[in-house]
């Protein structure tokens, strides 16, 4: 019966998810904003009820992080267009990414990880909680610079787009470096050091440098609005991706 009820509520999320990005593809904002608002209590629920199942904030199984990842996602959509009404975000972009991190969810085993208590330390939390919100803080940030490249012929909202953008993108970054620390600590006591030459702590080094680079590209000196997106969108969408694979 958990289990089952899990699974529903991840598929009613989908369906919200993608009835918000279809009707706000259509230009219907009204109605997007509703089924916005709707994924979201969704998405959170799903959330409040793996970690009251399973006993612990979700981890790093497919199934909890991306339907977190989610959560924050919509979670800040929700927060833009609240922030900034008078320029009336027309952001589809964020629904399509949710869409398709909850459709990694759909080949995989749709369960959670039960309850170690090595996921009951606050620098283990604090890790995937922290590399979770990171990347959906990426994923927004990228989401509006996208938004600003299909805008900018039009000049509509372009600066406070690309602002917004760099401001998530800022946000992303400062997660990931706590997060990286509290993984460090978390190595100190599991492995007597704090950093350690393998796979996973070369590819944790490389996304923080890529942020840094994509933080420190002097947009505001490009002539071509588009290249002022383009470019700092470059390493985010690597990090994305090298997340997800």
């Amino acid at each position: 019966m958990t289990a089952e009820f899990l699974v529903s509520v991840f598929y009613v999320t989908m369906s919200l998810v993608g009835l918000h990005t279809l009707f706000s593809l259509l230009k219907m904002y009204v109605l997007s904003q509703v089924f916005l608002i709707a994924a979201f209590l969704s998405s959170l629920t799903a959330v409040v009820s793996m970690t009251y199942f399973s006993g612990h904030l979700p981890v790093s199984g497919d199934f909890e992080k991306y339907q977190h990842i989610a959560m924050f996602i919509l979670l800040f959509s929700l927060l833009h267009h609240a922030f900034q009404r008078k320029y009336k975000p027309k952001n589809s972009i964020s629904g399509l990414l949710v869409f398709v991190f909850l459709l990694l969810i759909l080949p995989g085993e749709k369960t959670v990880a039960e309850n170690y208590i090595i996921y009951s330390k606050p620098d283990v939390v604090l890790f995937f909680q922290l590399r979770m919100l990171a990347i959906a803080l990426f994923s927004y940030s990228l989401s509006l610079y996208f938004s600003a490249l299909l805008q900018h012929r039009k000049n509509e909202n372009f600066n406070s787009l690309k602002h917004m953008a760099r401001n998530f993108l800022l946000l992303g970054a400062a997660a990931f470096l706590g997060g990286e620390f509290f993984g460090s600590v978390w190595a100190l006591y599991g492995w007597g050091d704090p950093w350690r030459w393998s796979k996973g702590f070369f590819l944790a080094g490389a996304l923080f440098l890529l942020s840094m680079i994509a933080v420190h590209i002097p947009a505001v000196y490009m002539k071509k609005k588009s290249l002022q997106v383009l470019f700092p969108s470059i390493p985010i969408v690597v990090i994305v991706v090298a997340y997800i694979i």
